[in-house]
């Protein structure tokens, strides 16, 4: 007995040690992931790049060795994830208003349709997966062809379709149109036409691709972290320029802005928008909202803005069948 206790001693500091360092392993990840994503700086990016909620299993795994130091101390750090996660993301607020709403398959009389979709490198098919959605504005990003692209208005909206394009983003509506002449940077990333519909309303839609996201997944490397730094000082010019572009719009014009921000939701960079357009999902975001990839979305780059002059009635990602991306409905209602 007396030779057991020794040993029964030291498997005891073990576990305590363990415990120990896996708290103090918790309280760094904790403090340094709550300042990235609640500050988003650029040089951090490569941290923000991922799902705040994988993050957050990621810190419910790890702090199963607490349970080494106590249950408590395990429930409380469970506690902190789980509040990390209803803070930053807003994946479990749309999940939730899925439970008392429901995505429309038809829009509701008066409502104003907007879809946006990423063509996966301009193919046809992808396009044409917006018509069972009954748009009234459609934002394509990698568009097909002009002739597709045509065709695709025609068969939407028959004669009456109208055409902002532009060769990467593209604009369908239903009325009339008159496309802005941009300079040549902004027609790189955006194309933007002054719409009247119908029905009389008058609006400012801009149809948007942002420059591709660095991909690095590798935290530990330094390179990656460069790449994703400057990618974010890159889409944040981009950002900025689109807001030159708005705040040159009479403030009493409704304005659309929607498409392929190439960044997930909440990026610092495109938060600069925030001024002049509100972020539709936060209003009446529902179900699942990540677009991307379409087979396995974890990010929510594809997005629709608007200004004050529209209440949003809800929106939503719909799995396509063409497209590497999922599209976006979104149904407004003027003020």
């Amino acid at each position: 007995m007396a030779s057991r206790r020794p040993e029964k001693n030291f498997n005891h500091a073990i576990t305590r040690y363990a415990g120990k360092f896996a708290f103090i392993w918790f309280i760094l990840l904790f403090i340094t992931l709550s300042f990235c994503y609640y500050f988003r700086p650029d040089a951090c990016a490569a941290l923000t790049f991922f799902p705040t909620w994988l993050w957050a299993a990621a810190g419910v795994a790890f702090a199963f060795p607490l349970l080494f130091l106590g249950r408590k101390i395990f429930l409380a750090a469970i506690a902190a994830w789980l509040l990390f996660t209803f803070v930053f993301a807003e994946e479990p607020i749309c999940l939730v208003r899925q439970l008392y709403l429901s995505p429309a398959a038809s829009k509701k009389a008066g409502a104003l349709r907007v879809v946006s979709l990423n063509c996966a490198g301009g193919n046809p098919q992808a396009a044409e997966e917006v018509v069972p959605y009954q748009p009234d504005i459609v934002l394509l990003q990698e568009a097909p062809s002009k002739k597709d692209v045509v065709s695709l208005g025609q068969r939407l909206f028959g004669d009456e379709a109208v055409l902002a394009w532009n060769f990467d983003p593209v604009i369908i509506a239903h009325g009339h149109l008159q496309q802005r002449s941009l300079p040549r940077l902004r027609s790189l990333i955006m194309t933007e036409a002054y719409v009247t519909m119908p029905n009389g309303l008058a609006v400012e839609v801009i149809s948007l691709r942002l420059t591709p996201p660095s991909i690095g997944v590798n935290i530990f490397s330094p390179s990656n972290w460069k790449e994703h730094t400057n990618t974010r000082k890159l889409r944040r010019a981009q950002v900025a320029a689109v807001v030159e572009q708005i705040s040159a719009i009479s403030h009493g014009t409704p304005v659309i802005l929607g498409g392929d921000f190439n960044a997930p939701a909440g990026d610092a960079a495109v938060a600069h928008l925030e001024p002049y357009l509100c972020d539709t999902v936060k209003q009446a975001g529902i179900g699942w909202p990540n677009t991307a990839i379409n087979t396995l979305p974890l990010q929510r780059i594809d997005q629709i803005w608007t200004s004050k002059h529209f209440k949003v009635v809800s929106v939503w990602a719909a799995k396509t069948k063409y497209s590497d991306h999922r599209l976006v409905v979104c149904d407004l209602v003027s003020r």
